[in-house]
């Protein structure tokens, strides 16, 4: 690479200046060089902030109450899924033809002062996301019960992204009297190749590898496949609501 001439700036006595030879103005030579030094520093400023912008966007998890409440002043919970395929890492695994696996671990604690909180009930549900190489999309899938949902695809990864950042508004509160609160974890793990099979076995709906268990949200196949995934690289988030009142059995 050939070097760059610089040009030298000579200050005389004088009002004026020579740049490369030519006699110029001094007050226009201090005006470009301030506005050379505050370009350069805009541009710093730029950079570091969409560093420190890439560096956020990372997965996150967080839980918000219900704006309406119920006949006993109970409210439901809001969960929030944020970055998961804005972070970096979860990216590579999807762009490598990994599903990702997001399992929720949702619970409802009575909150007893002086005492240890009370343990009431929990509800779990599992969102997959798959990337198809041959057609180039995104398929999200639900899986709230024995069977999962019918996958909502995506044409381009921002589609997918603002699908799964939708608030979740989950179905339950408590009846009781007291003062409650809910905690959520999240794990988001990247299947291995030797998973892959028995999760599209159990995303066709193959009979052989699901059987419901009654009571349950989820069939024994899925479990299954969740204890043994359970030792893949994964992350876990946890999250809580704020307490809140309920007043009475729910009319």
């Amino acid at each position: 690479m050939r070097p760059v001439p610089v040009e030298r700036v000579r200050l005389d006595r004088a009002t004026r200046v020579e740049l490369g030879g030519q006699p110029v103005d001094r007050r226009r030579v201090a005006g470009k060089l301030v506005g050379w030094t505050l370009a350069g520093t805009i541009a710093l400023m730029i950079s570091s902030a969409s560093t420190a912008s890439a560096q956020a966007k990372r997965v996150s998890i967080a839980m918000a109450l219900d704006s309406a409440h119920q006949l006993n002043g109970a409210r439901k919970p809001v969960v929030y899924l944020r970055n998961l395929l804005n972070d970096s890492t979860w990216i590579q695994q999807l762009e490598n033809s990994l599903p990702l696996i997001v399992s929720y671990h949702l619970e409802t604690w009575r909150s007893r002062d002086g005492w240890i909180d009370e343990y009431v009930t929990a509800v779990e549900w599992q969102t997959i996301i798959t990337k198809e190489p041959l057609q180039e999309e995104y398929a999200v899938t639900l899986v709230t019960g024995p069977r999962p949902e019918r996958p909502r695809r995506f044409a381009v990864r921002d589609s997918a992204q603002l699908y799964l950042q939708l608030p979740q508004r989950i179905e339950i509160f408590p009846t009781r009297q007291g003062r409650f609160y809910y905690t959520i974890t999240l794990r988001v793990t990247a299947l291995s190749d030797r998973d892959m099979d028995q999760l599209e076995r159990f995303l066709a709906g193959d009979p052989d590898l699901e059987v419901p268990e009654r009571g349950t949200l989820l069939g024994r196949g899925l479990r299954r496949l969740l204890l043994r995934i359970a030792g893949l690289p994964s992350e876990v988030l946890i999250a809580r609501s704020e307490v809140f009142e309920v007043r009475g059995g729910q009319q």
